[in-house]
């Protein structure tokens, strides 16, 4: 497991294990997009969990998109549970 830390503006050190932080790269959009069908909203698009409902067939507002390493496109939405991400691409499909 790689650990990182940072030093945040007060001095204080955290450490951050990055498949639980927002992804590096993410670039700003103002996209658009048509869900087809029911999508899995993600707190990290880097972990299967944790996860934080469903979000059905809709159009829904994209402010940023990342690519992750098997060249999979996410996607970071405002929602009723805060800012997730999703992949409107992928099959919804149960995790355990």
């Amino acid at each position: 497991m790689e650990l990182f830390y940072f030093w945040s503006q007060d001095g204080n050190t955290f450490w951050i294990q990055p498949d639980f932080a927002q992804p590096l790269g993410a670039e700003p959009i103002n996209q658009r997009l048509h869900l087809l069908k029911d999508v899995r909203l993600y707190l990290f698009p880097t972990m299967p969990f944790p996860t934080f409902g469903v979000l059905s067939a809709q159009t829904v507002d994209a402010f940023e998109q990342w690519t992750d390493t098997q060249s999979e496109r996410w996607y970071h939405l405002h929602t009723w549970a805060g800012d997730m991400w999703v992949q409107p691409d992928k099959p919804l499909v149960a995790r355990f």
